[in-house]
């Protein structure tokens, strides 16, 4: 009786092992796709590329536009401009009626150039204290400016 039971588990157990590499040679052999899965995957792919080219060209044209459209940043010495302005009218001796005239030319002169400076340079203009360094310092050309503007206002 021994010997059938044996006999009976060593069948179960060759059986056993046919089913799994049964199993196992099922899962390692793909069927071949159908024309009509290898159209969709074709699809699918030209998809994707598509989606990444239209990402990549739109990620381009943003940073063009961003570098071309960014202000420049220059700052100009306000302080030292003014007090400049102050010494030399003092310099002067001029009347109380005469100093508000060329004080408002000055301001007009001020403002119109720090204006047109922003216009022709797309640029923004910071006064020198909120500067920690590294910015153009335009007020030479500034000062320039506004002496053109008032030698030009007295005429």
């Amino acid at each position: 009786m021994s010997d059938v039971i044996s006999q009976k588990d060593n069948e179960m157990e060759n059986n056993a092992l046919s089913a799994e590499q049964t199993n196992q040679g099922a899962s390692t052999v793909k069927p071949p796709l159908t024309r009509r899965q290898k159209a969709k995957r074709q699809c699918l792919r030209n998809l994707g590329l598509v989606i990444l080219a239209v990402t990549a060209l739109n990620a381009a044209l943003t940073s063009a536009m961003i570098s071309w459209r960014a202000p420049a940043i220059v700052s100009f010495d306000m302080k030292t401009t003014i007090d400049q302005f102050t010494e030399q009218a003092s310099e002067r001796e001029l009347k109380e009626g005469e100093l508000e005239l060329l004080t408002s030319r000055f301001t007009y002169s001020l403002n119109q150039a720090l204006t047109d400076y922003q216009a022709r340079h797309s640029a923004l203009i910071l006064v020198k204290p909120a500067v920690v360094s590294g910015m153009p310092d335009i007020t030479a050309e500034i000062q320039g400016d506004i002496s053109q503007r008032m030698a030009n206002l007295v005429d």
